[in-house]
């Protein structure tokens, strides 16, 4: 069905629209139905949209636990392109958080 794919995508179009509680609710959904439907290829790339999503609420602690679950899951499956992208996204993560610490801004 691919319906959490879809969700994720309308999550990231939503969170681009400024529906941040949207965008997290079709994460949600996604998930949901990932589990539902055993479309466990689509996992790591709702984890990786989710730490997006927190990131950019300001929840920096879960945005890398998701990034990291991200991580995970791409690395069980073979799924190269968004290993990649989350480990990206946890480094600048933790280059983001290393500058607030040098700065005494944390």
């Amino acid at each position: 069905m691919r319906l959490p794919f879809y969700l994720g995508l309308l999550a990231e179009a939503c969170a681009r629209a400024g529906r941040l509680g949207e965008a997290l609710a079709n994460v949600s959904n996604g998930f949901a139905f990932q589990s539902k439907n055993e479309e466990v290829w689509a996992a790591a790339d709702l984890h990786r949209v989710q730490g997006d999503l927190l990131l950019g609420n300001g929840d920096e602690a879960q945005a890398g636990i998701s990034y990291l679950r991200s991580l995970e899951v791409a690395r069980q499956y073979g799924e190269r392109a968004i290993e990649r992208r989350a480990a990206g996204r946890l480094a600048s993560l933790e280059a983001r958080n290393a500058r607030s610490r040098a700065h005494g801004t944390l």
